[in-house]
């Protein structure tokens, strides 16, 4: 008996050496999981604002850590719908469009300003001639000798565009494109869908609508002596337009579509006397057509 209750207590003292040391490891799990530890609670607090700080630029404290890439996307696709309408989201798009052009709908502002970026078909190309010696002849012009006579003439020519910014005032018929002024158009016309067309004789636009031409070739990026030459053709008074398919130039806007187009006709583009070097693959011309929407 003796023995036995030895045993006894033994095993008692065991069992009650487990269970304290079961309700230490769970108190110390519990802390664990409860986020307790220091590390873990500084670490999880501190990535959230700082991914929503740098994605945004507005702090956001409960924004998730996806932010970085969400917050991007959205912020383009809100500009891109036209949704955008707080101050930030609206200084971010500005700084987005002057960086790689980024597209925007035509939409009419406060003032009653269109404004926006256009895309599509435009062709713009150009021979230009001049006698020699001449010290506006463009770098990388070739020289032709004609007899006793020596001529430069250089070519080139501009493709399609994309994310063009263009406003358009449609209480004057006057605006800008690529920055450059276009305008003014004659009074509106209305047409039974309720579009405003704004339509004028091209030959009335055909030095803007070169210079805009130009300036939209400047922001697609297009070398540099490819504007010089096409800057020149009118600076140095070469050329003069002569002609035009229908004769116009035209804005169009419908104000329950939000559509928003500007076509330029073809127009040819001739010599002038200071053009002309007698060459007889042809003296200095040009052509320019569009249509962005």
């Amino acid at each position: 008996m003796h023995t036995n209750r030895n045993h006894a207590r033994v095993s008692g003292a065991v069992l009650a050496v487990l269970v304290v040391a079961g309700v230490a490891c769970s108190t110390v799990d519990s802390v664990g999981d409860g986020g307790g530890s220091p590390d873990a609670s500084t670490t999880g607090t501190s990535t959230v604002p700082t991914s929503t700080t740098t994605a945004t630029g507005t702090g956001t404290p409960d924004a998730g850590p996806p932010a970085d890439s969400s917050t991007a996307d959205g912020a383009s696709d809100a500009d891109v719908d036209g949704q955008a309408n707080d101050g930030a989201t609206n200084d971010a798009s500005a700084t987005d469009s002057g960086a790689d052009g980024g597209a925007t709908p035509v939409m009419p502002g406060v003032d009653g300003i269109l404004r926006g970026t256009v895309s599509g078909n435009r062709e713009q190309s150009w021979t230009g001639t001049m006698l020699l010696p001449n010290a506006s002849c463009p770098a990388g012009a070739q020289t032709v000798n004609m007899g006793t006579i020596s001529c430069c003439r250089f070519t080139g020519s501009f493709a399609n565009v994309s994310r063009v910014p263009v406003e358009f005032d449609l209480a004057t018929g006057m605006g800008t494109l690529a920055g450059a002024p276009i305008g003014p158009f004659g009074a509106v016309i209305l047409d039974a869908d309720g579009t405003m067309r704004f339509r004028q004789p091209t030959l009335l636009h055909a030095q803007k609508a070169w210079t805009a031409g130009v300036e939209m070739a400047r922001h697609m990026l297009a070398p540099a002596v490819d504007i010089d030459e096409a800057t020149k053709l009118y600076s140095l008074s070469l050329m003069r337009a002569v002609s035009d398919s229908l004769r116009n130039m035209q804005v169009t806007w419908n104000p329950t579509t939000k559509a928003f187009r500007i076509t330029m006709d073809l127009t040819m583009y001739t010599a002038t006397a200071a053009g002309s070097c007698g060459l007889p693959t042809g003296d200095s011309s040009g052509r320019l057509i569009y249509d962005l929407r």
